[in-house]
């Protein structure tokens, strides 16, 4: 094997595992993306929770004066002292999903409207991670991640 070779074959293992170019979401991905941001919006507004843009988010609205175009999630933050109402109501529709009794505290008017709205939208929420709570609020009608 001649120097030549040795170094060319060097670059191809170099440069073989480093990701490609950054693609932008499909149009329809980036559509239902921006469908579920306003679902979470009025969702979150029936709720009378404030919240804010976070992490890529956050950046994209600076740097790209709106969502990162291969960004394909939105974050958004609300208040840790809010969090009760969201688990409440994620713990309820746990309940009726399994078919168990559900917790003795009703939903509130604020939370049945918020629910309402989320599922006329076909939309959903559910705790994704248990540590800091992280919710998801998904289209039940695609398969975005």
């Amino acid at each position: 094997v001649s120097s030549l070779d040795s170094t060319q074959a060097d670059k191809r293992a170099w440069t073989s595992d480093r990701p490609g170019p950054f693609t932008p979401l499909a149009s329809d991905a980036a559509r239902q993306l921006q469908e579920t941001v306003q679902v979470a919006h009025n969702f979150l507004g029936a709720l009378g929770l404030q919240y804010i843009l976070i992490a890529g988010s956050l950046l994209g609205s600076s740097r790209h004066m709106g969502r990162i175009p291969w960004d394909d999630d939105v974050d958004l933050c609300v208040d840790a002292l809010h969090e009760h109402k969201l688990a409440g109501l994620v713990a309820f529709l746990d309940a009726a999903r399994f078919g168990v009794a559900t917790p003795k505290k009703k939903l509130s008017k604020r939370m049945q409207r918020g629910l309402q709205l989320m599922q006329l939208a076909g939309h959903t929420v559910k705790i994704v991670s248990s540590r800091s709570l992280k919710f998801r609020i998904t289209s039940q009608h695609a398969d975005i991640a």
